[in-house]
């Protein structure tokens, strides 16, 4: 009987998403290509974000806080921008790429693995929880992606 692998990984550069700015397409990183350092930032980024458009009065400080992350942020999403480009760009903008990219990564993480049952991205996560009602029972198995 034929094993049937629980993960495959692939070592191959995966497709890239591409954005446009005034005609020219840029690569943005896929979700693979994050470290913990800048899936860290990233995350730091997204609660600021959030936490800003909660803010009845932000300070000055909160609001320079928050565009040099957005501005780290968006050096990891999208590496190939030049320097002119980058600052051309207003904020919403560079709030629409990391909205992107986060919708983009989303769908990387949450797709099903393949017919075979076996994860095809390297990094994949899923939120896994194990079913503990029943002693040692698997029925019901385990829930992912919720």
């Amino acid at each position: 009987m034929a094993e049937k692998p629980i993960l495959e990984l692939s070592t191959l550069v995966p497709d890239r998403p591409i954005i446009k700015i005034d005609g020219q397409s840029y690569e943005m990183a896929v979700y693979e290509d994050l470290s913990f350092k800048d899936e860290a930032l990233l995350k730091k980024a997204g609660r600021m974000l959030v936490e800003a458009s909660k803010a009845e009065d932000p300070t000055n400080e909160q609001f320079d806080e928050l565009a040099q992350l957005v501005n780290r942020s968006l050096r990891v999403v999208v590496p190939g921008i030049p320097d002119d480009v980058f600052h051309k760009l207003p904020d919403g903008h560079k709030v629409q790429i990391l909205m992107a990219f986060t919708r983009a990564a989303r769908r990387t993480i949450l797709s099903p693995p393949s017919e075979t049952g076996a994860t095809k991205n390297s990094n994949r996560r899923t939120s896994v929880k194990s079913s503990r009602s029943s002693k040692g029972s698997t029925a019901g198995g385990r829930k992912t992606g919720s």
